[in-house]
């Protein structure tokens, strides 16, 4: 009778360690799970962090840009460079008399050498509504 006391004590043994060692496992198990999860979101925090530092970076630029664009006298170059001029101001729009040769000009020929007109296509350029009324203003029919 002495022998199955003892495989029974065995048993009860065997059965509390194997279950210390399951619990053992589990816990290293969660253990490694939730540093992993500490490690991405530390990762995930730096991210966040750098690009609200990119954000805050790009905003300063931006107000820093609004307060220069604000100013009266950049608005008044973006109208001068628009091709709008103040009252006081007199705008001068140079223009060559010459064009600039081209690469597709013959050789031997000069770019103010042009075939002049006959007299039917010089006759036809003016014979519109827009010289008519120029010439009546001009001759003074008006």
């Amino acid at each position: 009778m002495g022998l199955p006391k003892k495989t029974r004590q065995i048993k009860t043994t065997r059965l509390v360690g194997a279950a210390a060692a399951v619990l053992g496992l589990l816990f290293v198990v969660a253990f490694g799970a939730k540093v992993l999860e500490a490690t991405r979101l530390r990762n995930w925090r730096d991210r966040l962090t750098a690009e609200v530092e990119q954000l805050e970076r790009d905003q300063a630029d931006w107000e820093q840009e609004v307060t220069r664009s604000s100013g009266a006298s950049q608005r008044e170059l973006e109208l001068l460079s628009s091709g709008w001029v103040r009252d006081d101001l007199v705008s001068v729009v140079v223009k060559t008399a010459t064009p600039a040769p081209t690469e597709e000009s013959v050789a031997g020929v000069s770019p103010t050498m042009a075939p002049e007109p006959s007299e039917e296509v010089g006759a036809a350029l003016f014979d519109n509504a827009n010289w008519y009324a120029w010439r009546r203003l001009l001759q003074g029919f008006d």
